[in-house]
């Protein structure tokens, strides 16, 4: 099993979202939601440490199951293995 992050997804997912709300419902309903956490991840290795002991001790993944984390690299198209 395998899980990887994008670092700089989350900032775009959050831009994106917020023109998506001005450009749908409105500068009103815009102004609602921004400086609002949409909760990007802001330590991208500690994050995937947090899922990966998550999904390991999870009742649904067969105890010795391999899990790994891994960053992917939006630009390099690298995965960085994370211990």
């Amino acid at each position: 099993m395998c899980r990887s992050l994008y670092p700089s997804l989350g900032v775009l997912c959050e831009h994106l979202l917020l023109q998506k709300v001005e450009t749908d419902l409105g500068h009103e309903a815009h102004s609602h939601v921004v400086g609002k956490d949409f909760l990007p991840f802001k330590g991208v290795e500690a994050s995937v440490r947090t899922d990966v002991n998550i999904i390991k001790a999870s009742a649904v993944i067969a105890k010795g199951t391999p899990v790994h984390g891994f960053v992917y690299d939006v630009k390099t198209g690298g995965l960085t293995p994370v211990q």
